[in-house]
């Protein structure tokens, strides 16, 4: 699975790198990427980043879902765990969350990681998280793609020790800069890279299967259950 992880980095870094229509390339801030595209910051092409709501959680149903850091995983949300909280009307309206938004980790061992937004159920995000909200003009998902790459990631740890807690912030997200290509060519890779995670979860799957079918295998033979004829030579 490593393997996989290893292509799909190199893949991503090739995409952004280089486009997908072959053009001559030239030199920036960020290093090598087509001549037509251009480098903006994130505080130019999103609307400020906001911090998320300060409240305690419930498993009680006493309003919105209420999504923190720890409900992101390398799988999604799974929506159904996540708990809720009290949130006034007000409150609602200026933490909800919406198909589009990008939350990014302020601290802990996911610090910098983004998460997108497909679809959620009436829901606010927590304190320990800051939201993004792409301009018309920048495609979520190409923010999100980016935000996996290594050019990034760069700049994240370059500047991550601005803050004296050495976690993300608002200031830090609005200093990265990202190659900006228009907007037909965002939705070209983002569909390349959508395939890359299409593939690379069917073999994360197969992978499963086959290891649950072997260690299940394993065990009948361990426990007698099933038996192996071992044919008997001539001599």
């Amino acid at each position: 699975m490593a393997d996989l992880r290893e292509l799909k980095a190199a893949t991503i870094a090739k995409l952004f790198r280089e486009g997908l229509r072959g053009e001559p390339l030239k030199q920036t801030e960020i290093g090598e990427v087509p001549g037509n595209w251009q480098i903006k910051a994130l505080t130019a092409c999103c609307e400020k980043p906001q911090y998320g709501y300060t409240e305690s959680s419930s498993e009680k149903p006493i309003g919105p879902k209420f999504l923190r850091i720890t409900d992101l995983t390398e799988n999604g949300v799974d929506w159904e765990s996540v708990p809720y909280c009290k949130c006034s009307e007000d409150d609602f309206i200026k933490y909800q969350l919406k198909s589009g938004d990008i939350l990014v980790a302020r601290i802990g061992a996911t610090t910098g990681k983004n998460h997108l937004i497909v679809s959620c159920p009436k829901a606010v995000f927590a304190s320990y998280l800051i939201r993004l909200r792409a301009k018309p003009d920048l495609a979520p998902k190409f923010l999100s793609n980016f935000m996996d790459s290594a050019i990034y990631w760069k700049q994240v740890r370059a500047t991550k020790g601005q803050n004296l807690k050495g976690g993300m912030s608002g200031a830090i997200l609005s200093q990265i800069l990202m190659p900006f290509p228009s907007e037909p060519e965002q939705k070209e890779i983002s569909d390349a890279v959508t395939i890359i995670n299409r593939n690379i979860s069917y073999a994360v799957e197969k992978y499963l299967h086959a290891k649950v079918l072997f260690s299940s295998t394993l065990n009948q033979l361990m426990t007698g259950k099933v038996r192996v004829s071992v044919p008997l030579g001539d001599g």
